[in-house]
């Protein structure tokens, strides 16, 4: 499993480069260059095989961003949290559960992020 926070401008790279320097600011590293589609950049959250870890991380994320996200250089800017799910993480098993916490959730509407799952490999050869 693998999850990134996607931050996204239509309107401006200029706008969306003075919110990741702002995010610098607070969280060092978080934005080093934009991803090769070229209005937004990634920050990584997890990669551990436990989706409550992946649940925790982002939640830590948000809370530490959260400011810069409400503050001047946010307005306009878009977040996706984006979560991989990958053959190796489901493999033998009849089930697989994701369990978006009430915690999550709020953390993730505090801010205004949608969520995307995405599960590869689903077997069909």
């Amino acid at each position: 499993m693998y999850t990134v926070l996607r931050f996204h401008s239509s309107d401006s790279p200029v706008l969306l480069e003075q919110f990741g320097t702002e995010l610098n600011k607070i969280r060092p590293g978080s934005f080093q260059r934009f991803d090769k589609i070229g209005d937004r950049f990634s920050i990584d959250a997890s990669t551990a095989s436990n989706f409550d870890e992946h649940v925790n991380a982002v939640t830590a994320i948000i809370t530490q961003i959260e400011s810069v996200m409400h503050g001047p250089f946010g307005q306009g800017i878009s977040v996706k949290v984006d979560t991989a799910v990958e053959p190796e993480d489901y493999l033998g098993r009849r089930l697989t559960l994701l369990d978006g916490r009430c915690d999550y959730l709020a953390a993730l509407s505090r801010v205004g992020a949608s969520l995307l799952v995405s599960v590869y490999g689903s077997g069909c050869e």
